[in-house]
């Protein structure tokens, strides 16, 4: 297995979106904002390292939406902080 460094580090904020769709679903409370679209966007274009993210998240912050954070496959979370 390759041994994943990271190749990028994304800074900016965190936000809790919410999110209707074309088919009228309604998503409420998702993690979002520029950091996570940013190194969402990253981590497709360096798939074969990690991106770090750097970022505060509010006290509104689940533990299930840092999970959901936590979950995206390439992105290093080591830089959250509360």
């Amino acid at each position: 297995m390759m041994e994943q460094r990271i190749e990028a580090a994304v800074i900016g904020h965190t936000t809790l979106d919410s999110v209707v769709t074309y088919g009228g679903e309604l998503h409420l409370r998702c993690p979002g904002g520029g950091c996570l679209h940013a190194a969402a966007g990253a981590a497709y274009w360096f798939s074969n390292h990690e991106i770090g993210i750097v970022t505060k998240i509010g006290p509104n912050f689940s533990q299930e939406n840092v999970q959901a954070i936590q979950s995206c496959p390439g992105v290093d979370c080591a830089g959250i902080r509360r």
